[in-house]
């Protein structure tokens, strides 16, 4: 792992936002809604400045071809997944993007992303993500390529899938992360909220970034991010909860000025609604 790399996802106050925009790579087309125009999104969010973004190969071009050096930082994802497609497929699987991290390097990415799927009676998904991440992990230290390790313990899978909120679940698999050799590890928040620290203690140093879990309102989502920054979470990876919001450039400034100015929930909700 290259602590340089990391150095450029993490802020100087040691946290990060992330956008995650690579939903159209699972094919699911409810998860288009927002994301059509990806080109003139990920300008705009650019411009807001969040630490990262997350994207397939197609959508890394379109940040990498923005000029101004202050653009967020590469994360390019290096799986992909029929489990959150909403018509339940017999069999899910996890399948790795071919020379992912080669990819990585070319495009100038900062992090590379990967899965770590559970499903009850899918063992072969989990199988799946397991050696994706195990090959993966090999091949990022022979460049120096930070992996992030996404887990996502699912209950079920009509439309977005539900999630396991329960600390005790979902720990257990922060740390398999840990062991793997996550250098940064992202799951969903536990509830309640304050849970969070149960998984921060798991990872045993590596940090944990909340992602946004299923869509909320956005007073909900900024108040659940204030709680998870004070629970010990390094920061956040948001998707559709940015995606989706009323105002989605200004809900990614007012993340922003939570993690990493300070702000109260009722300022951040200002921000969000303010013109």
């Amino acid at each position: 792992m290259n602590p340089v790399r990391l150095n450029r996802l993490f802020h100087a106050d040691g946290r990060c936002v992330i956008l995650s925009f690579d939903h159209g790579l699972f094919a699911e087309p409810s998860w288009l809604e927002g994301l059509l125009d990806l080109a003139s999104i990920i300008r705009s969010h650019a411009g807001e400045q969040p630490d990262g973004m997350t994207l397939p190969s197609g959508g890394a071009r379109h940040l990498q071809a923005i000029t101004d050096h202050r653009k967020p930082s590469l994360l390019l994802r290096a799986d992909t997944s029929n489990a959150y497609l909403a018509q339940r497929p017999e069999r899910m699987f996890d399948l790795p993007v071919a020379q992912a991290v080669q990819r990585a390097v070319m495009l100038d990415a900062a992090c590379v992303v990967s899965s770590l799927l559970t499903f009850p009676g899918q063992e072969q998904l989990t199988r799946d993500c397991w050696v994706n991440l195990d090959l993966l992990r090999s091949q990022c230290d022979t460049v120096g390529m930070p992996l992030m390790i996404e887990i996502l313990a699912m209950t079920d899978n009509a439309g977005v899938p539900l999630i396991e909120t329960s600390a005790a679940v979902i720990a257990p698999l922060v740390r398999l992360a840990k062991e793997i050799g996550a250098d940064i590890i992202k799951v969903d928040p536990a509830e309640p909220v304050g849970e969070f620290a149960k998984l921060v203690d798991a990872a045993a140093g590596v940090p944990v970034l909340a992602s946004g879990g299923i869509k909320a309102p956005d007073a909900e989502v900024l108040a659940r991010t204030s709680t998870l920054m004070s629970a010990g979470a390094s920061g956040i990876v948001y998707g559709r909860n940015v995606m989706w919001a009323e105002h989605p450039t200004r809900m990614t400034r007012a993340l922003l000025q939570i993690v990493h100015g300070g702000a109260t929930v009722e300022q951040a909700i200002e921000t969000a609604r303010a013109g």
